[in-house]
C-alpha cells in the first residue's frame, strides 16, 4: 500500500478468499468514509447507487474463481457529499505469487475527470505503471474517442487570447481561413465580428459559467467570411487565476464541407425515416446522435440522452424486450447485429413504431459503444394494421408500402395474398386454399413456415432476415415478420410481412468489413513493430560484432576484408531501418515520450552542426545564417535534434558535388521560430511534395540514393510532438528548401 499511498491511488488488495483486505488510505477519501472506517464488502457495496449495485456485486462475489493475469473495468456511480452521486471507473485485476496466492488488485478512477480531459490517458498510464512495478504495460488500454483521421486534408488554425493585457496570439494558419491577409493581425474583435451573434452569444453564457472543473467549450458556429458562408468548429478552453478567466485558448477548424455532407445526409435520412447513434458505454456525454435519430424519438436537436432517458421515450411493455439495465442489453445482444422492433411515447402522447438494428462493439474484450440504424416505421406498421383489420383498400396501401402480405388461416392455408404480381414465384391466384408447406419449399420457406406454425401455437410473432435470388438473378434480402390476430370470425389468423431491405443489409455487411478491417491493419502493425524490435535487432547486432571481431584478428585478405566492410555496412543500413520503423511506429501510436525543457535554439543548432561537420566526408559543410537574437525555446531537445538532422544530412545526399548546404535561423518573426535548410541538389518532384511526408515513400529521381523512406515521416511527427510545422519548396534540379516553424517560448 505504500506505492498506492505515495501516488495518491484509490485501492485496494483482496486476497482471493476474500477475508482480508487492505485499502489506501486515498481509498477511503474517494469512497466518502472516514479512514477510520473497517474495509469490507459491505461498507463498500454501501456507497454504490442501486441502479448499479447488482451488476457491481456479481463481479465481487466471484473473485475467488478469477485466474492469473485476468482483468476487468466497470463504470458505476457512487455517493458524493455533494452533488449526490458520481461517476467512477473501477479496473480489477488478479495476479498469483510465488506463495500461490492469488491477490486481486482493484484501482478506482473519477470517470468524470477523465472525461473532461483534465487526466491525459498519458498520465493514466504512468499512475498505472507506478502502482504495478511489476507489469509496466498494464492489461487496460485507453483509446481516445473519434481520433480525427482526415486531419491532412482539413484547414486547422489556433490563438491565445491573454484577457488582462487584450493580446492575441495565434497560429499563421488562422489568417487565410478567416479571410485576413498575411500583413493583418488577427484579434478577438475580428473574430466576434465575423461569427454569427447567436452563436458568440451561446461562447459568451458559458463564459460566465465557467469555472476550473468545467472550463472547455466545443460547437459549431457559422461564420461570414468575405461575404462566403462558412462553418468553423470551435473548442474554447478557458483559464482561471481563482475565479477569474485570465486567458482563451482555441483552437478553429474550417468543417464547411463536413457540414454540407452533413446536411445532405441529414436530409436523405430525413426522407427515408432514418436515423444513426453511437451510444458510449462508459460515458453517455461522448455519445453521437445523427439529428433524424434525435427527431424520430422525440428529443431535441443536440441532445445527448442516457440509457434511462431513452427508456423514457419506450413504451414499458417493450421494455423487456430491449433490457432496462444496459449490461444486461450488452450481454443479451453482444457484437452481433441485433433486431428489435419496439415503440415509442411521444410528448404529446403518440405512439410511433420504431426498427432498431444495433450491435455492440468491444475493445480488449470489454463494451465500450453500441452503434445502431433505425427507422421510423410507424406509417409502414399502421398501413399494416389497418391491412389486417380492414379489407378496404387494402391492395392500395400494401402496394404504398412496397411490402408483399400473406394471411393464413388456422389450418395453415393461404387466404389472401396481397402484393406486385412480378414479385411472386408463382401466380397470386395459386396460393389461395393450398397449404403453406406445399408452396413454400425452399430452404427460406420451410423457416417461414415454421415460424407461421409457432405464430399460430404460441400467439408470438417474430421476425427473420433471409437472402433471396430474384428473377432477374439478383441477390435480395427480404425481412421476414409474423403477426398472430384474432380475424373477424373469432379464429386465429396470422399475416406474414415480407419487406425488402437489400440497401440496409449491405450497409451493415460494410460496416463490419470496415471494422473488420481497421482492428485487423492496427494488430498487424503492431505485430511488425514487436516483431522488428525483438526479431531483428538482437541477431543483426550479434553479426555486426563477430564481423568486428574478424577484423580485430587482424587476418589480411584482401577479398575478407571487402566481404567485411560491405557486410557491416548492410548491417548498418538495417539497425536504422529497423531503428526508423521503431520510431515511427512509437510516434505514431502516441507512445513516444516527449521530455520539454525550455532551452537556447542556438544551443541545439551548435550541436547540429558539429556533428554534421564529423559525418560528412566530401569536404563540404553546414553554413549557418542568423536573423536577429537567438530566443528561447520549450520543447524536446533531443527529437527536435533528430527531426533538424534528419532534414540537415538529407541535404547533404541529394546534393553531391554541389554548393554548401544552407541552415538559416530566423528570430525577428513574431510569434514562432523560423529554421530553413536549403540544398542546391537534384530537388523534389512536384507531385511527389505531399508525399514524401508518407511512411516508406520515395521519390522516382532518388531510387538510386540509399534510404529507407521513413526520415521525413519521422521528421514531422517529431516536429508534431514539439508544436511545429514542416513546409516544402523545391525545385527539380535547382534543390530543395525545408522550412520548419516554432513557437518561441512564452
Amino acid at each position: 500500500m505504500i506505492a498506492s499511498n505515495l501516488f495518491d491511488l484509490p485501492q485496494a488488495i483482496i486476497l482471493s478468499n476474500q477475508t482480508e483486505q487492505s485499502w489506501s488510505d486515498s481509498l477511503f477519501e474517494f469512497l466518502n468514509l472516514s479512514k477510520y472506517s473497517k474495509p469490507c464488502f459491505s461498507t463498500f457495496y454501501d456507497q454504490i447507487h442501486i441502479d448499479d449495485l447488482e451488476s457491481v456485486q456479481n463481479i465481487y462475489r466471484h473473485l475467488d474463481h478469477w485466474y492469473n493475469g485476468r482483468s476487468k473495468q466497470l463504470t458505476f456511480r457512487v455517493k458524493c457529499p455533494i452533488n449526490g452521486y458520481k461517476w467512477i471507473t473501477n479496473i480489477i485485476q488478479s495476479q498469483v505469487f510465488p506463495d500461490k496466492q492469488l491477490i486481486i488488485t482493484s484501482r478506482f478512477f473519477d470517470a468524470n475527470v477523465v472525461k473532461r480531459g483534465s487526466m491525459s490517458l498519458h498520465q493514466i498510464q504512468q499512475q498505472l505503471e507506478r502502482a504495478d512495478p511489476l507489469s509496466a504495460d498494464p492489461d487496460i488500454q485507453y483509446n481516445p474517442d473519434l481520433v480525427d483521421k482526415v486531419t491532412q486534408f482539413t484547414r486547422i488554425g489556433w490563438f491565445e487570447y491573454y484577457i488582462p493585457d487584450s493580446r492575441t496570439v495565434y497560429s499563421s494558419s488562422i489568417k487565410p481561413m478567416v479571410g485576413l491577409d498575411d500583413q493583418d493581425r488577427f484579434t478577438a474583435e475580428y473574430f466576434k465580428s465575423i461569427v454569427e451573434k447567436e452563436s458568440w452569444e451561446k461562447a459568451m453564457l458559458f463564459a460566465l459559467d465557467a469555472k476550473p472543473s468545467d472550463s472547455i467549450l466545443n460547437q459549431d458556429v457559422r461564420v461570414l467570411v468575405k461575404g462566403e458562408q462558412k462553418w468553423f468548429n470551435v473548442q474554447l478552453e478557458f483559464t482561471f487565476v481563482q475565479t477569474i478567466i485570465t486567458r482563451i485558448f482555441g483552437v478553429v477548424q474550417d468543417v464547411t464541407e463536413l457540414r454540407e455532407t452533413q446536411d445532405k445526409l441529414e436530409r436523405a435520412q430525413q426522407i427515408s425515416n432514418t436515423g444513426w447513434y453511437e451510444y458510449d458505454v462508459l460515458d453517455h456525454s461522448n455519445s453521437r446522435f445523427s439529428d433524424s435519430w434525435l427527431t424520430i424519438h422525440d428529443f431535441e436537436q443536440g441532445d445527448k440522452p442516457s440509457w434511462s432517458e431513452y427508456l423514457q421515450k419506450v413504451r414499458p411493455l417493450d421494455h423487456e424486450g430491449i433490457e432496462t439495465n444496459l449490461e444486461g442489453f450488452l450481454d443479451k445482444f453482444g457484437s452481433s447485429w441485433d433486431k428489435l422492433e419496439f415503440k415509442i411515447i411521444d410528448r404529446q402522447e403518440k405512439e410511433r413504431y420504431i426498427s432498431n438494428s444495433s450491435r455492440v462493439i468491444f475493445e480488449e474484450g470489454l463494451p465500450v459503444k453500441v452503434f445502431g440504424i433505425c427507422r421510423d416505421i410507424t406509417e409502414s406498421k399502421n398501413f399494416e394494421e389497418q391491412l389486417i383489420l380492414s379489407n378496404n383498400d387494402l391492395d392500395a396501401l400494401i402496394r404504398a408500402t412496397d411490402n408483399l402480405i400473406f394471411v393464413i388461416d388456422e389450418d395453415c392455408r393461404f387466404e389472401r395474398v396481397i402484393g406486385t404480381e412480378e414479385r411472386f414465384h408463382i401466380p397470386t391466384k395459386d396460393f389461395i386454399g393450398n397449404k403453406v408447406a406445399d408452396i413454400w419449399t425452399d430452404p427460406n420457406g420451410i423457416e417461414m413456415t415454421q415460424m407461421v406454425e409457432r405464430a399460430l401455437t404460441e400467439q408470438v410473432g417474430e421476425s427473420l432476415d433471409c437472402m433471396h435470388i430474384n428473377r432477374k438473378g439478383e441477390i435480395e434480402w427480404l425481412m421476414v415478420t409474423t403477426h398472430p390476430y384474432k380475424g373477424y370470425d373469432d379464429k386465429n389468423r396470422v399475416s406474414v410481412v415480407i419487406e425488402e431491405i437489400t440497401q440496409q443489409k449491405k450497409f451493415e455487411q460494410e460496416l463490419q468489413k470496415t471494422l473488420e478491417l481497421e482492428r485487423e491493419l492496427s494488430k498487424m502493425r503492431s505485430n511488425f513493430v514487436a516483431m522488428a524490435s525483438h526479431q531483428f535487432r538482437t541477431p543483426l547486432t550479434v553479426i555486426k560484432s563477430n564481423m568486428q571481431l574478424l577484423e580485430a584478428v587482424d587476418i589480411q585478405h584482401p577479398m575478407l576484408d571487402k566481404i567485411s566492410a560491405r557486410l557491416i555496412r548492410e548491417v548498418d543500413r538495417l539497425v536504422d531501418l529497423m531503428e526508423d520503423i521503431l520510431l515511427i511506429g512509437k510516434a505514431q501510436t502516441n507512445n513516444m515520450r516527449v521530455d520539454p525543457i525550455t532551452f537556447n535554439l542556438d544551443t541545439l543548432i551548435d550541436d547540429i552542426i558539429k556533428d554534421i561537420d564529423q559525418i560528412t566526408d566530401d569536404g563540404r559543410t553546414l553554413r549557418l545564417n542568423r536573423c536577429g537574437e537567438s530566443v528561447e525555446f520549450t520543447g524536446d531537445y533531443h527529437l527536435l535534434r533528430h527531426a533538424l538532422i534528419n532534414i540537415v544530412t538529407n541535404a547533404f545526399k541529394y546534393s553531391k558535388g554541389q554548393p554548401n548546404p544552407e541552415l538559416t535561423v530566423d528570430y525577428t518573426l513574431e510569434n514562432s521560430i523560423q529554421v530553413t535548410v536549403r540544398d542546391y541538389g537534384i530537388g523534389i518532384p512536384n507531385e511527389d511534395h505531399e508525399r514524401i511526408f508518407n511512411d516508406f515513400y520515395r521519390g522516382n529521381n532518388v531510387k538510386d540514393i540509399p534510404g529507407t523512406g521513413l526520415g521525413m515521416s519521422i521528421t514531422r511527427e517529431f516536429l508534431k510532438l514539439n508544436n511545429g510545422t514542416i513546409e516544402l519548396e523545391s525545385e527539380l534540379g535547382l534543390g530543395s528548401a525545408f522550412l520548419v516553424k516554432l513557437p518561441k517560448a512564452d
